[in-house]
């Protein structure tokens, strides 16, 4: 099975195991390996960005099941708050894209790069995912990039 590599977060490497989420659309590869720290019997806290895969998100929970030599993706346990936005640079050399894209840095998110015009955003709990989202939609209003939404789970009044 091809994947999609992450590299190994900060700590201890004998803490983490590696966990493998089917792709749908099998261009890019078929699976996704994400980095996690077990939690519990079966259960583990995602420690990576999703980069390709939809409804999980950095320090959620999740169940998993053994398969040959891999741990695969078995559903979620406990969402963990983070929100996850999928970011396509029209041009990741210019000066502007860069600052506009530091601009939610500052805010508090991490991020890791499939390339380097495809990012992978991380809102943790604490920040404001609605001021996220605004620059954002600027982003993509100015032309500057095109984004997607991997998971939202910070809590959002839809009144």
């Amino acid at each position: 099975m091809s994947s999609i590599e992450h590299s190994l977060p900060a700590g201890p490497s004998d803490a983490h195991v590696r966990v493998l989420f089917e792709l749908e659309n099998r261009e890019l590869g078929d699976a996704e390996a994400l980095w996690a720290e077990r939690v519990g019997a079966g259960t583990v806290r995602l420690d990576n960005i999703p980069m390709l895969i939809f409804g999980v998100s950095m320090g959620d929970v999740v169940s998993v099941t053994s398969s040959e030599d891999a741990l695969m993706f078995a559903g979620v346990a406990d969402r963990g708050g983070h929100s996850t936005y999928r970011v396509m640079l029209e041009d990741a050399d210019d000066a502007p894209t860069q600052d506009r894209f530091r601009e939610i840095v500052t805010l508090g998110c991490a991020h890791e790069r499939l390339t380097p015009r495809f990012i992978a955003i991380d809102v943790p709990p604490d920040v404001d995912v609605f001021k996220v989202y605004d620059l954002l939609e600027r982003g993509l209003q100015d032309g500057t990039w095109t984004f997607e939404e991997g998971h939202c789970g910070h809590p959002v009044d839809a009144t």
